[in-house]
């Protein structure tokens, strides 16, 4: 995406002074334009500067030359490229440096900049939200993060496609460890914080579910005094993010599915999956394509940062009864024949003891019979045993038909359930289970696919769709 109002070398040169260790540049280059930034040396072209981003697979410093060979204006390194003929500017830290240098384009704009944290929901929230902006203002005049590219490099990116013809823009932040959302917050600088909720996730670098709240609070903590905090008040960390909107003197917008917790915005659910939304702002019901009181937590938070917004009920009731699960996030599809023409819900991107146990309630009240295949997830350090097994206890009391398994720590919540060799099976790894796919009486029921992406599970979606 290229600049509307370009920016020379001069100005990249002023937003990393804290970083820059050395410099390869002629004073006559400081005047020269740059077009866009880019992290990938095959995606480089003329004008472009190229930031060289140490990976665990790639080091970008081994295809610096090549991005200036294809026209790079500069290069952002932490050592020379000799032979290069693109300026360079060394840095101590190109990461660091590309966070620097996407804070300083943040903030040439002054457009409502809504920020979306938590453990769960965080990517479909995001896109509900960007569902109600591009309906208010137009796809042109309206930025939304892409996928769930929200760590540093990927709000970086984001952020650097701001212009100054954007009215709005929504930004997903989201962090596993100490610190990372600190990084991100300084970054956003967001006028509107959104936290969906604070739940059981990251546990292996995390040691609480408060210090998890703590941590995505951080961007109530960056918003600016005019700025407004959106998150539940009926989650059972909702005074860590009032103590911080407090500490920051923000306003809060809170809302609640819980009669019995007021909040600016109360929220019911019924049966056939109408979201009612009530309070001083706005009183409307909004029909929702996706199913699950999860998922309708995600699009009451994506209603409440709207209103604060002063956005048009309609709009948001409109936006949001179109709004159709993401891939991967609960997305709805039918299997192929062979498995029956079953209703299959994609929910293989993301776990953690929480959102499967949402996903078990949604599925609870699905067509029979209701099957729900299960498999490792990451990052729950030494709870993670419990937790699986935890997970297969409440599919047994849910009344599961059918809780299959695959991969080592998903067992726990198979032996939780009660292996059977039927309704219950506890397969090696993925690739095992797949060959038994075809033993699932599906036909007329409704299949859930749940696992960290790191399972693999997205390969059982595939193959259950007939590819």
């Amino acid at each position: 995406m290229e600049m509307d109002h370009p920016e020379t070398l001069g100005w990249l040169k002023d937003a990393l002074a804290g970083e820059t260790v050395g410099l390869r540049l002629h004073h006559h280059h400081l005047e020269w334009c740059w077009k866009r930034i880019t992290t990938d040396s095959r995606e480089a072209g003329e004008g472009d500067v190229f930031v060289a981003i140490p990976g665990e697979r790639f080091d970008g410093h081994d295809y610096a030359r090549k991005a200036s060979e294809a026209g790079a204006v500069c290069l952002v390194v932490e050592h020379e490229i000799h032979g290069a003929d693109a300026a360079q500017i060394i840095v101590r830290n190109a990461r660091r440096a590309l966070a620097r240098i996407a804070r300083a384009w943040r903030a040439r704009f002054s457009c409502n900049l809504t920020a979306v944290g938590g453990s769960n929901g965080k990517t479909t929230t995001t896109q509900m939200v960007a569902a109600v902006l591009r309906a208010r203002w137009g796809a042109d005049e309206m930025l939304a993060t892409e996928g769930n590219f929200n760590n540093d490099i990927g709000v970086s990116h984001t952020l650097m496609g701001l212009r100054f013809r954007h009215r709005a823009a929504v930004v997903e932040a989201g962090m596993n460890h100490r610190g990372e959302m600190a990084v991100l917050a300084d970054m956003i600088r967001p006028t509107v914080a959104v936290l969906t909720n604070a739940q059981r996730e990251h546990q292996a670098f995390l040691e609480t579910v408060a210090e998890t709240a703590s941590e995505n609070g951080l961007l109530i903590a960056a918003l600016p005094e005019t700025g407004h905090a959106v998150f539940p008040a009926d989650d059972p960390c909702s005074d860590v993010w009032a103590s911080l909107a407090l500490a920051r003197g923000v306003k809060t917008f809170t809302f609640s599915f819980d009669s019995h917790i007021p909040a600016d915005l109360m929220c019911t659910l019924d049966a056939d999956g109408v979201l009612a939304l009530r309070g001083e702002k706005a009183d409307f019901r909004i029909a929702l394509r996706i199913a699950g009181l999860h998922n309708a937590r995600n699009a009451a938070a994506a209603a409440a940062a709207a209103l604060i917004q002063d956005i048009d009920p309609e709009i948001i009731r409109k936006a949001l009864e179109s709004f159709e699960a993401l891939p991967g996030r609960g997305a709805r599809m039918r299997t192929a024949d062979r498995f029956g023409g079953a209703t299959l819900v994609d929910d293989a991107y993301n776990c953690n003891p929480d959102s499967a146990i949402a996903s078990l309630r949604m599925l609870s009240r699905e067509k029979s019979p209701r099957i729900f295949i299960f498999g490792d997830m990451a990052e729950l350090g030494p709870s993670s045993e419990k937790w699986h097994a935890e997970v297969g206890s409440e599919a047994k009391r849910l009344g599961i038909d059918y809780f299959w398994t695959a991969g080592d720590k998903a067992r726990a919540g198979a032996l939780a359930f009660g292996v059977d060799g039927t309704r219950c099976r506890a397969f090696r790894d993925r690739d095992e289970l797949i060959a038994a796919l075809a033993e699932l009486p599906a036909a007329g029921g409704t299949i859930v696919v749940k696992a960290s992406n790191s399972a693999g599970f997205a390969k059982i979606v595939d193959v259950l769709k007939g590819k």
